[in-house]
């Protein structure tokens, strides 16, 4: 339980919560920033192209696309767990996967991620930041 992190020990339970959720969405804001950060300069130096030039081709480039997603994959998995093994101080499995309900719980995140993912690109349509020029 959160209750036995050592982190704010003389709290409520409530702003524990609200506490360790804020430090770990500042941690990985930063943490994932500085890796996709350096995961494009270090591609950047594999393609033998400057940073700025990078980012450009990175726009078009399904391949150096597919490589920074994958970068920023790492990235994330990494900081959970670091931050699960040493702020909860918990395994990893325990984040879900020992309950017997993990395969309902992840399709119901997914479905929750594709509603969340739909609704933001919906909105941007709606207020015309996004414009479908063509469906192929």
């Amino acid at each position: 339980m959160i209750e036995n992190t050592g982190f704010f020990t003389n709290t409520p339970v409530w702003l524990k919560k609200i506490g360790l959720v804020l430090l770990f969405f500042i941690i990985y804001l930063v943490f994932v920033g500085f890796i996709s950060f350096g995961g494009e300069i270090a591609l950047a130096k594999v393609f033998g192209i400057s940073d700025s030039v990078f980012r450009e081709q990175a726009k078009s480039d399904s391949t150096t696309m597919l490589l920074n997603y994958i970068i920023n994959f790492l990235a994330t998995v990494l900081i959970i767990w670091l931050f699960w093994r040493f702020a909860i101080k918990k395994s990893f499995p325990e984040i879900g996967f020992k309950d017997q309900k993990w395969l309902k719980n992840l399709i119901l995140g997914m479905v929750c991620g594709i509603i969340a993912i739909s609704l933001g690109f919906l909105i941007s349509l709606i207020f015309g930041f996004v414009k479908i020029q063509s469906i192929a």
